[in-house]
């Protein structure tokens, strides 16, 4: 940091961080599919490939900056610091899940008991993912004010959900045996868990700026 007319000053511009991350997403995407192995060209697409691999890392620094955001709101409980605890432990589970493949293991749980296979979706993975878009939704209804106090946020937020979204609908409605069909699948994922980074971070150098302001008194 430094300062500028009395003023914090960032050394880099937010816009410019969040280009070069960007870039850097799409950029190991790209090698991904370059760097496979010739016998397995989706390898680096699959689950223990290295899409899912940046996509946990992202999920699990967005957990550690909700956390913080959550400590900068405590003052605020009854106003919706609730919201930034529970997104810190929403995506610690989803960067759990990426690994451990809990959905993936649930799935197969539910198809093998009593209840069967789905008869209404390919299978109960499909089913369980759904399922935490709607929890998502739910959430962000009850915390839609909070949620608006930071338009990047909301913005970034709600981009992340649209692929969130296409991730779900590639995955839901084109066919296993396309072989192609993991590549925009898992890349719509890695963006989902992008631009929800890219929310936490634009949400709490907010909430650092503000703090960092000489009181007006």
């Amino acid at each position: 940091m430094r300062e500028r007319n009395g003023k914090m000053q960032t050394p880099v511009s937010p816009y410019f961080f969040a280009s070069f991350v960007a870039l850097g997403v799409l950029g190991w995407i790209a090698l991904s599919i370059v760097a496979a192995p010739a016998d397995e060209p989706m390898f680096h697409f699959g689950e223990s490939g290295a899409v899912t691999a940046l996509s946990t890392v992202f999920m699990a620094m967005s957990s550690a900056l909700a956390l913080a955001v959550f400590y900068l709101r405590m003052d605020d409980w009854k106003v919706g610091a609730w919201f930034w605890l529970l997104l810190a432990a929403a995506f610690a589970f989803l960067a759990i899940d990426e690994q451990l493949m809990l959905h993936e293991r649930g799935g197969n749980v539910l198809e093998t008991s009593a209840l069967g296979p789905s008869e209404t979706f390919r299978n109960w993975n499909d089913l369980i993912v759904i399922s935490y878009g709607i929890a998502a939704l739910a959430i962000a209804a009850l915390a839609v004010r909070e949620i608006l106090k930071s338009r990047t946020f909301a913005l970034l937020f709600a981009t992340a959900f649209a692929f969130y979204a296409i991730h779900t609908g590639l995955d839901s409605l084109l066919p296993s045996e396309l072989a192609w069909k993991d590549v925009p699948e898992e890349s719509a994922k890695l963006l989902c868990a992008l631009f929800l980074f890219l929310a936490l971070c634009a949400r709490f150098l907010d909430l650092a700026d503000r703090m960092q302001r000489p009181d007006p008194r």
